[in-house]
């Protein structure tokens, strides 16, 4: 009896080693040259994209065990890269000048076409559908610290969309065809109920710069910033905890 419990003790211990194990994170291989990845962005368990600082455009269609480069130009620096599906995607750089940039694909980043451009830097963009998506942008002037662009046609033609509080904008995520946030450097948090048309601030959090906002629905979403501070609001941002 002694023994089968310790065969069954000793088989459930080698289970949840090799659970532990198999959770491990490991390094993925990438073409040599790429250095100071800024965004990656995964459709599914295999297919995805990593931009570079340096100009460069990966993609990998085994879950990144191999990573080719699908663009390396020098004279820019990307920022982040979004896909709607198997072909179409967009990313946001800017060039040696500091002017921004949103580039279009349609065949899975095999060809780029430039879509938006401007005098200042792109950080963000999100897309709900082919046809609409949102960036963000700034600084952009002494008048005006940050812009967010809407696109209802794939990015072909971008138009700003009006901000009850001016800010520069760090980060942005959209949950539907409504329901939106982007996040401030100051702590501001905005919101949009009308799929971007036009956004409406309802928090400052003054301990922290927010960096980064990610929602799961309309109601529940967090935000990060500075001095290792998570908030959280269960009620679509009126209220963080």
């Amino acid at each position: 009896m002694e023994d089968k419990m310790f065969g069954k003790s000793f088989f459930s211990f080698i289970i949840v080693i090799s659970a532990l194990l198999n959770a491990q994170w490991y390094r993925q291989e990438v073409p040599p040259g790429i250095d100071n990845i800024s965004s990656v962005y995964f459709i599914d368990g295999r297919t995805g994209w990593a931009t570079t600082f340096q100009g460069a455009i990966l993609k990998t269609t085994n879950g990144g065990r191999n990573w080719a480069k699908l663009r390396d130009t020098s004279n820019v620096s990307y920022g982040s890269i979004f896909f709607v599906d198997q072909n179409y995607g967009c990313v946001t750089g800017s060039n040696r000048y500091g002017y921004g940039f949103v580039n279009r694909t349609t065949d899975g980043g095999l060809t780029w076409s430039s879509t938006l451009s401007t005098f200042f830097a792109i950080k963000k963009l999100k897309f709900t559908s082919r046809s609409d998506g949102w960036a963000i942008s700034g600084p952009v002037s002494r008048m005006k610290m940050g812009v967010i662009y809407k696109t209802t046609d794939g990015g072909l033609t971008w138009q700003d969309s009006p901000t009850e509080l001016d800010a520069t904008f760090s980060d942005i995520d959209i949950v539907d065809s409504r329901n939106g946030w982007v996040t401030g450097f100051y702590g501001t948090i905005q919101k949009t109920t009308d799929g971007g048309g036009i956004w409406k601030h309802v928090k400052s959090i003054s301990e922290c710069f927010l960096t980064g906002v990610d929602f799961i629905d309309s109601l529940r979403g967090w935000v990060g910033g500075s001095n290792g501070r998570i908030f959280k609001t269960v009620d679509g941002g009126d209220n963080w905890t």
